[in-house]
């Protein structure tokens, strides 16, 4: 009984360390960030353009400072606050090694195999979404590189330090990555304005909010997650949407029968956070969306 008392005793501990170790680096390391599926290496042939340049020098020149955490990355970005590397959360997409080596019956394998299929699929619509976002929202997103293969041309590294300060150098070719540029989140920015008393700035800012949401419509892209508090941001006072985990083609979305009701859906939440902080600034929303609305319907 005594020893088992002391086995419980060092797992209960081991366990509430690796809680503390998990709270304290907000769940952050290496291992988490590795891709878990084997991928060959894509060779670049081609010169590299001139903003991908600039974006390697970015990378290899400055070092990035924890951010924050999101369902789909890990966000990092520079002192001077201008560039955010997100790394990708790969560990919940990774099959355990035992699982791939058991022998399994016809019926226990073809549910291990659709596991597999499943997680990969995951995957794909993450990478198929940033793509799409690379490919045609590259300045409304402001991207600057996405890394979503094994390459052998980046010949360099970039250096991040975690929550706790433990610094690591991630080699650039092997690490999955996106790198933005910084925008301070729409929420604050115009509670920023509105503190600021630039009234002018604030309504400007929310008609750049909603020109944004509806020009992704346009281009028929889906938008599973358009919540303006957590995923758009102003960079100099232009709105830029900074997650962009969640997009998809739907030439649906650009039909005049859902573009109008889609503005007035994905605005609501904001709508209802100026009507409770910045009432004044209600009006140029609605003005806003029923302008983009209307001509939509009327095309």
């Amino acid at each position: 009984m005594r020893r088992l008392f002391i086995v419980f005793l060092l797992v209960s501990g081991f366990l509430a360390i690796e809680r503390l170790c998990h709270k304290a680096t907000d769940g952050f390391a290496l291992n988490r960030i590795a891709y878990p599926l084997d991928v060959e290496v894509v060779e670049n042939k081609k010169p590299l353009s001139v903003e991908h340049q600039f974006a390697l020098n970015v990378l290899r020149s400055e070092k990035f400072y924890y951010l924050g955490s999101g369902a789909q990355v890990y966000a990092f970005c520079t002192k001077d606050k201008q560039y955010v590397l997100k790394l990708f959360k790969f560990h919940h997409m990774r099959i355990p090694p035992l699982v791939n080596m058991l022998p399994l019956t016809k019926g226990l394998e073809k549910i291990r195999n659709e596991k597999i299929d499943f997680k990969k699929n995951i995957i794909e619509d993450i990478f198929n979404s940033f793509t799409i976002a690379y490919n045609h929202l590259k300045e409304e997103t402001a991207l600057l590189l996405v890394h979503l293969n094994r390459t052998n041309h980046m010949n360099g590294s970039v250096r991040i330090v975690d929550r706790i300060k433990n610094e690591y150098d991630l080699d650039l070719d092997t690490t999955y990555f996106v790198l933005q540029h910084y925008a301070v989140l729409a929420y604050d920015q115009i509670d920023i304005w509105m503190e600021e008393k630039e009234i002018t700035k604030a309504r400007n800012g929310i008609r750049s909010l909603v020109k944004l949401a509806a020009k992704r419509c346009q281009k028929g892209i889906m938008d599973k997650d358009p919540d303006f508090s957590t995923n758009f941001g102003f960079i100099n006072g232009k709105a830029k949407q900074i997650d962009i985990g969640r997009f998809a083609h739907n030439i649906n979305e650009c039909k005049a029968d859902i573009y109008g009701p889609e503005m007035i859906r994905i605005t609501r939440p904001f709508r209802n956070w100026l009507e409770a902080h910045h009432e004044a600034l209600v009006e140029v929303l609605d003005e806003e969306v029923e302008r983009i609305s209307g001509q939509q319907a009327g095309a």
